[in-house]
């Protein structure tokens, strides 16, 4: 495979999601832990011939960004550019007074949508967190919702109560919001209705504040978990913090 091809990272909090690109194409694609940083992309590129250069977006801090670095410059994958939130970029003002405070997977995520889809625009990441971001119908961002994803909120009843650590239901799903009959369905369709409710409130807060329909954009590993009891349409976009890093770094 001759030519520049771009290993494009979303560094997580738990977990690094990448994706091997060439003039816009898809090659491969993955998630790694961090301890099969190195093993796993020298087996990505092997088959690789001509230059390659790393985007990334990360929120896992400097340790996590150091141990990525050192992996792919012993790989020869340079340069590794990371993103970062700025003022205004594609067409997209941020909303937010200290751009410190904004996560840029966030960012990323709403220059993605934003760049396919025309404004209002609601956009959540079902991550480790739950984010809900807004942009307005002139690319403003208006700001957002933060609350624990769903594997945050088993964690923090695992840690903070006496409840039975196999009651906590780390991998559950349902065909309804039915209240529960058990530990372990009491609070999985809890944490159905608290992420479902905190979506379709948010979205319908936001379209009373625009006085239009806002289109809602989702990504997130437990995005179709919570889709279904969801009163409002949405697009799916699995890779939407990776579709934003083209947009941000060049």
């Amino acid at each position: 495979m001759p030519g520049n091809h771009f290993l494009e990272i979303d560094v997580g909090n738990s977990s690094y999601k990448w994706r091997l690109m060439s003039e816009g194409r898809i090659l491969s694609s993955g998630r790694f832990t961090p301890d099969e940083l190195l093993p796993g992309f020298e087996a990505v590129i092997r088959d690789v011939s001509g230059s390659i250069a790393a985007r990334v977006a990360s929120v896992a801090g400097v340790q996590a960004d150091g141990m990525l670095i050192n992996a792919l410059e012993t790989l020869n994958i340079k340069p590794v550019s990371f993103a970062k939130v700025s003022r205004e970029q594609a067409g997209v003002r941020c909303g937010y007074k200290d751009l410190s405070q904004l996560g840029v997977d966030r960012w990323l995520a709403v220059l993605a949508a934003a760049s396919e889809f025309d404004g209002p625009l609601a956009v959540a990441d079902f991550g480790t967190a739950l984010t809900l971001d807004f942009v307005d119908a002139n690319r403003n961002h208006i700001g957002g919702y933060i609350v624990p994803g769903w594997g945050l909120m088993c964690q923090a009843l695992m840690e903070g109560t006496a409840i039975d650590v196999s009651c906590i239901p780390f991998d559950y799903d349902s065909d309804d919001l039915q209240p529960g009959v058990s530990s372990s369905s009491a609070i999985g369709q809890g944490q159905l209705l608290s992420l479902s409710a905190l979506v379709s409130a948010g979205v319908t807060s936001f379209k009373t504040m625009v006085g239009q329909e806002v289109k809602l954009v989702c990504t997130g590993g437990d995005a179709f978990r919570i889709l279904p009891f969801l009163d409002i349409k949405a697009e799916i976009r699995p890779d939407l913090v990776l579709d934003g890093l083209a947009l941000a770094v060049t």
